[in-house]
């Protein structure tokens, strides 16, 4: 057999039949290829185009020219759809609210989140922000006041009760983290220039319902305002949204505002709002320099730093907000130390005493040393073991309670008088040290305050006054009882002093100074009160007339009146001191030896009654025998006090009375 190859012979009879050989079936491809690798042989356009042959390139594009005007055509035909109506932006949140917010559509966004994600708490948040943002867009500003409650008092109370629903079903670690992508989120939001109304909303509803979760991580909120501090937009937004929360709960208020806003203080853009923000919180719980506080709402450390900040930080910012924040300070003091009842506060600040340099602060340390004395004995010990260490400033604070005794009387006490006793002791054994001087000189004057207080002093003014008034009333007594002052025993004791007629001729130069006064006082005080209310009428009928533009003629005539009187007042005035003068010589001329027959009559009275007691004690010697004297003096002591106690009252009475006439 041959290797080439070789044409098999076909019959005639098969090409005319057009027939050939039967050949052996080929496999076909729906048995070699996948489905899906089928259906895209099928698909492709190569296969699709095979055995056609391909069109000529000038006929393809006489078909392509000739279409190309019906496209036009049709083109020009369609006109362009027109573009939709932009939506109206309201102006403000609250007409946002009413166009584009509507409760059934609040409730079902919150109750398919909770149903499709029920273990995703944190998706309900952000579903329900996001909604709140793209719906409360407005024209308005996004700036809020302090405490106005906006942007939530803008919604509904059913829109605020279903959000508050929402909030109230999560446990309080949700809270947290609640609190926490709010105000973040805030703060984010507001850099990339978008809506941040519906964390806002959440915000302030969260603090509403958990006030406490709003500073359980204060570090990170420290995070956040070094981050945007030098954004005062952002930064205060937050401020507001965390100090919602004041509102709710004082001792949360007071913490937000020490460690989150009072530090940015000094910055010019947050000086205001800082100052604003506490006065109003503790307007809003009305909080004053004696409400009484059941304990402290800050620690040492940080009313330390507010002390610092009052007197130090905020002399280098706006004066009036320094003058703001410092009248502040008596009531925030009241609320950090709750009544100087902790003890410990008293080492504390006698340390950091010797490092302050203000002298309001150091004025300042040193009352509340005082009265943490007061409030509690625990401080008095804390003294004497640290007052060899802190010579100095036991020296002030010596000096301070000495300067203000009179109001801190109450720390009188037996241990404070020992404390004293023995710091003056240990002065004296050491007298050349430094600081010994001062604190020797303290000691001193409060122990002889101390000294001066327990021993009872004769009342002298008390009683001179009783006497005056006692005497009085006898001399008008025995005038009213003899009719005349000749009969009385005063004219007769006058009488044989050899001064009655002096005295009957000071009394009738008095009496007609006085009656010639009363004569001038009835004859020109009418007048001169006439004067004045016809000026003063005038006046205010030219005020009621012209009440623009005659303002400034109205005044000069009020002070045209005003002169008059008081030159009138002047005269009169005059004229009473040169009366009282005149008096004065002629009594000085005719009674020089009045004051001295008093003293010997009185000195005689005095005599004779030194002898009337030595007879009666004679006598009663004679009569009763031995006695015990000790126990007559007791009985006579507690007679004499009760005697004393019930003058005294007397004499109240009477002052109180003299004063309100004299008023």
């Amino acid at each position: 057999m041959s290797e080439k190859w070789e044409t098999v012979p076909v019959s005639q009879s098969s090409k005319k039949n057009g027939k050939t050989g039967k050949a052996k079936p080929a496999p076909k491809l729906e048995d070699l290829l996948t489905k899906n690798a089928l259906s895209s042989v099928y698909l492709d356009p190569a296969i699709l185009n095979a055995g056609q042959p391909p069109a000529p390139a000038p006929a393809k594009k006489e078909v392509k020219s000739a279409d190309k005007p019906k496209v036009d055509a049709k083109k020009k035909k369609e006109a362009p759809p027109a573009p939709p109506p932009k939506p109206k932006v309201p102006k403000d949140i609250t007409e946002a609210v009413k166009m584009n917010l509507r409760v059934d559509d609040l409730k079902q966004l919150i109750d398919v989140c909770q149903t499709k994600f029920p273990d995703t708490p944190i998706l309900w948040l952000r579903d329900l922000a996001s909604y709140l943002n793209i719906k409360l867009v407005n024209k308005s500003s996004s700036e809020f006041d302090i405490f106005s409650g906006e942007p939530l008092s803008a919604l509904s109370p059913n829109m605020k009760r279903a959000i508050v629903g929402m909030v109230q079903s999560v446990d309080t670690s949700t809270a947290e983290m609640y609190s926490e992508i709010a105000v973040s989120n805030i703060a984010h939001d507001m850099a990339k220039n978008l809506d941040v109304l519906g964390w806002v909303i959440l915000a302030q509803v969260i603090a509403e319902v958990h006030p406490q979760v709003v500073t359980s991580k204060v570090s990170r909120l420290i995070d956040l305002r070094n981050s945007y501090q030098n954004n005062s937009k952002i930064c205060l937004t937050v401020f507001k949204a965390l100090g919602e929360a004041g509102l709710h709960d004082l001792q949360v208020g007071i913490k937000v505002w020490m460690e989150v806003m009072l530090p940015v203080l000094n910055m010019r853009n947050y000086t205001k709002f800082v100052v604003d923000y506490i006065t109003k919180l503790l307007d809003h719980h009305k909080i004053t320099e004696t409400s009484k506080v059941c304990k402290p709402v800050m620690d040492l450390a940080n009313f330390f730093t507010l002390q610092d900040t009052v007197f130090v930080v905020a002399s280098q910012v706006n004066k009036e907000c320094a003058r703001q924040l410092l009248e502040q300070y008596p009531r925030l003091k009241n609320l950090a130390l709750a009544g100087y009842g902790n003890h410990e506060l008293f080492p504390e600040l006698m340390i950091k005493l010797k490092s302050q340099n203000m002298p309001n602060q150091v004025v300042d340390s040193l009352d509340i040393l005082s009265h943490c004395m007061i409030a509690t004995p625990a401080a008095i010990v804390h003294w004497q073991q640290q007052y060899i260490s802190q010579l100095a400033q036991s020296g002030y604070l010596l000096q301070y309670i000495n300067s203000k005794w009179d109001n801190l009387k109450q720390i009188d006490s037996e241990l404070f008088r020992d404390t004293i006793q023995a710091f003056q002791e240990y002065n004296l054994s050491v007298s050349s040290k430094k600081d010994v001087a001062l604190c020797q000189e303290g000691c001193d004057a409060i122990l002889d305050k101390i000294s001066r207080q327990n021993t009872s002093r004769f009342p002298w003014k008390s009683v001179s006054l009783l006497l005056l008034v006692g005497l009085a009333t006898i001399v008008k007594l025995d005038v009213d009882a003899n009719s005349t002052f000749d009969k009385s025993h005063l004219g007769a004791f006058l009488k044989d002093a050899g001064q009655y007629e002096r005295v009957c001729a000071i009394r009738d130069e008095t009496l007609l100074r006085s009656g010639h006064l009363t004569e001038w006082g009835k004859k020109n005080l009418p007048v001169y009160y006439d004067a004045a209310s016809a000026y003063a009428a005038d006046t205010y009928v030219t005020v009621s007339k012209y009440a623009g533009p005659a303002m400034e003629q109205a005044g000069e005539t009020v002070k045209v009146a005003a002169a008059a009187v008081q030159e009138q007042l002047k005269m009169v005035f005059q004229m009473i001191m040169v009366y009282a003068e005149e008096g004065k010589v002629y009594v000085e001329q005719q009674a020089p030896g009045v004051l001295t027959a008093a003293q010997d009559v009185f000195n005689k009275a005095k005599t004779q009654t030194v002898a009337a007691y030595e007879i009666v004690k004679v006598k009663t010697v004679q009569l009763v025998g031995d006695t015990d004297w000790a126990q007559v003096k007791d009985k006579a002591l507690v007679n004499l006090e009760l005697a004393r106690t019930i003058c005294l009252q007397y004499v109240d009475k009477l002052i109180q009375q003299f004063n309100q006439l004299v008023k």
